[in-house]
């Protein structure tokens, strides 16, 4: 017996008369093994990101809360914080014009700064 053969889609189907391996396509497992192999794009999901900056501020007053300071930060947290924010902007899967142009900004700012000598 497969795992889809205990799925209440695939016994519902099963009791219907629909054959055992036509049935047990109609499940979970089925769908998940589908989109698996599938050559197709993969569908992204997640958050939505405010567009700008004024939008994140509104945002936080609405739910409240206070507006973190990294002035207040110790060493480390600021070391942690920076770690995940280049993490971030690692290249993904899909394209995302956000990401690319908040690391296009981290480079111009980078290579503004001054040589040391």
């Amino acid at each position: 017996m497969t795992p889809a053969a205990t799925e209440t889609t695939v016994l519902a189907a099963k009791a219907a008369g629909v054959r055992p391996e036509i049935a047990e396509q109609m499940g979970l497992h089925a769908e998940c093994t589908r989109i698996a192999k599938s050559l197709e794009p993969r569908l992204h999901y997640g958050p939505e990101v405010p567009n700008d900056d004024q939008q994140t501020q509104r945002l936080f007053t609405a739910l409240g809360v206070v507006m973190p300071s990294a002035h207040d930060w110790l060493p480390n947290a600021i070391a942690a914080y920076y770690q995940q924010f280049l993490f971030a902007l690692w290249p993904g899967d899909l394209p995302d014009p956000i990401r690319d142009a908040a690391g296009a900004k981290l480079v111009r700012r980078l290579l503004a700064l001054p040589r040391d000598s």
